[in-house]
């Protein structure tokens, strides 16, 4: 992995002959869908083309993404409901070649520089290898009013810490051709949230920036996707012991075993060891104690991280 210095040009484009597609799954977003078209139709890069999957809307979603279509602004799929995961699968292996990705959410609204960012900070990055481009964002209410930053990454970017760190978000994620080759040797019937997994490729195998001093989108919080992520350190710690001392919500064990099998032999040494400390079968107190004393932080949250140590010694995660 590498960090690259976007320096005081990272507003200049490096090249804007790079052709990004931009990628939505839509599921009965039709009361906020149409300002974040509008965020993105608004865009400082031109380069762009927009590939949407209609994942089985039945709310008037699919009336308004064929008044773009007709109007030439975006390409359009409609199909049955797959859920998330198997409808950006669909889309990453279906839209055709590009050199970048980037992928939307239907209800948040995007800063008019986040592509051009985005473009000039990959195109900084060594070439030919898998690379992620991720964006700060700040949290909104349902009307889009300011309600907060988003934290700034307080712990280094690793291998490790991305095994269990949900530290980027879907929407502030642009990636390369080859990110998207490596990404779409994962199964379909897995489901591996699409920005979890690219955090871990880019740590494992290529080169990632996450522009934390860049608000690149509005998050828009309401009742369909409220998260954890926005609370307060006790609020995280004490919903980290509901869904990982009583039950990996999230089921992590299950997709570290999956990673493995499918990316391990293509793994340095360093990272296939470390990947063994989280997949040996049973409790083992060796790695056990390997991950409950890691010296460097896992999460941004003290609290946080204290609480995912005593899940590792524990043998709860």
């Amino acid at each position: 992995m590498s960090n690259i210095d976007l320096g005081e040009d990272s507003r200049e484009t490096v090249m804007n002959d790079k052709k990004v597609k931009i990628l939505m799954s839509a599921y009965n977003g039709k009361k906020y869908i149409e300002q974040q078209m509008e965020s993105i139709f608004n865009q400082t890069y031109k380069n762009i083309e927009i590939l949407i999957r209609d994942d089985g809307s039945t709310d008037g979603t699919i009336e308004i993404l064929k008044g773009y279509e007709k109007n030439g602004k975006i390409e359009l799929v409609t199909g049955e409901n797959l859920g998330i995961w198997k409808s950006v699968y669909w889309l990453a292996a279906n839209t055709g070649d590009a050199d970048y990705y980037s992928f939307a959410d239907q209800d948040d609204v995007w800063m008019s520089d986040k592509i051009e960012r985005a473009v000039n900070a990959l195109g900084k990055m060594e070439q030919g290898k898998p690379a992620l481009y991720i964006c700060n964002f700040d949290f909104c209410d349902e009307d889009m009013n300011f309600s907060s930053h988003r934290n700034r990454l307080g712990v280094e970017l690793t291998f490790v810490n991305s095994l269990v760190n949900f530290i980027a978000y879907g929407f502030t994620c642009v990636i390369n051709e080859e990110m998207r080759q490596l990404f779409l040797q994962m199964p379909t019937d897995v489901q591996f949230y699409h920005d979890y997994l690219f955090l871990i490729l880019a740590t494992a195998f290529g080169n990632v920036v996450y522009e934390d001093d860049y608000i690149g989108a509005k998050y828009r919080r309401h009742g369909k996707n409220l998260s954890i992520s926005n609370e307060n350190a006790l609020t995280l710690l004490m919903w980290r012991i509901k869904n990982f001392l009583l039950n990996d919500e999230f089921k992590y064990k299950e997709k570290w075993s999956m990673f493995s099998e499918i990316y391990a032999e293509k793994l340095n040494d360093r990272n296939r060891e470390i990947l063994k400390w989280f997949t040996k079968p049973g409790y083992s107190v060796k790695n056990a104690m390997r991950r409950t004393f890691y010296t460097k932080r896992y999460r941004e949250a003290l609290l946080d991280d204290l609480a995912l140590r005593a899940m590792f010694l524990v043998g709860k995660l």
